[in-house]
């Protein structure tokens, strides 16, 4: 992954029953990558949601981070193919079985070349 040379087009996709605009930059070789950064609320912390969204992160091939606020909600950046990035999102809306969404914030972001999806622990800066 990484930047790669091209023009930024947009689409969308439906995340929560409204369109997202997607800001896909580049591509890497032939695929485009896409990143957004995302805050889940309700109850989401103490449920297993960080290591639920880690390993279904993993499946989809999908790189970035997940971590817990002080506020009790739950922040992550996903980057990967748009596909795999907007099935992950379908998921964020349900988590874990013991978790209840009650609202997901999705901003788009440009790729910055995450290759590995992992959970980030206390105050301790993600990026």
């Amino acid at each position: 992954m990484g930047s790669a040379e091209g023009c930024a087009s947009s689409t969308e996709a439906l995340v929560d029953g409204r369109l997202v605009a997607w800001e896909t930059i580049g591509e890497t070789g032939g695929v485009s990558v896409v990143r957004c950064r995302v805050i889940v609320s309700g109850r989401v912390q103490g449920v297993f949601y960080r290591d639920s969204c880690r390993s279904m992160a993993i499946d989809l091939g999908v790189a970035g981070w997940v971590r817990n606020l002080s506020d009790g909600s739950v922040e992550l950046a996903a980057e990967g193919t748009r596909e795999a990035v907007d099935t992950l999102l379908e998921w964020c809306q349900m988590g874990p079985p013991q978790a209840n969404v009650t609202a997901l914030e999705v901003l788009d972001e440009a790729p910055r070349g995450d290759r590995h999806f992992r959970i980030v622990s206390g105050a301790a800066s993600p990026e």
